[in-house]
């Protein structure tokens, strides 16, 4: 039973690999997508939450040209992260794969701060 799937351009996949990092941005541009996320992991990396999750399925879509990961778990909990977070990490996970994360708190959909 298939119960999720992802493709990679890999032309794509470099391109957001480059945004992630930050590359072609204006210092504006860097602020709003990769310095606040900076900022969030810096300001609560003290504070964060770990805990281990198995998942249950894994999409990615492009969210103003950044990857964004959309996470099941095996619990039915529901994560987003950003391709920044873990980029050597985030397009190989598959379904079944069990992570350890980092998370500042428990919502609707959980934003992932950290992946070891």
């Amino acid at each position: 039973k298939i119960k999720g799937s992802s493709s990679y351009n890999v032309e794509d996949y470099g391109i957001a690999l480059a945004k992630a990092h930050g590359s072609g941005l204006t210092l504006k541009e860097f602020d709003e997508h990769i310095g606040q996320l900076l900022n969030e992991i810096n300001g609560f990396k003290d504070k964060l939450v770990i805990k281990d999750i198995t998942i249950a399925s894994i999409n990615s879509y492009s969210v103003n040209g950044n990857s964004v990961f959309y996470i099941v778990d095996t619990k039915e909990k529901k994560y987003s992260v950003e391709i920044g977070v873990n980029s050597n990490k985030l397009p190989f996970l598959n379904v079944g794969d069990s992570i350890t994360i980092g998370i500042a708190k428990e919502e609707d959909v959980t934003k992932i701060l950290e992946i070891k």
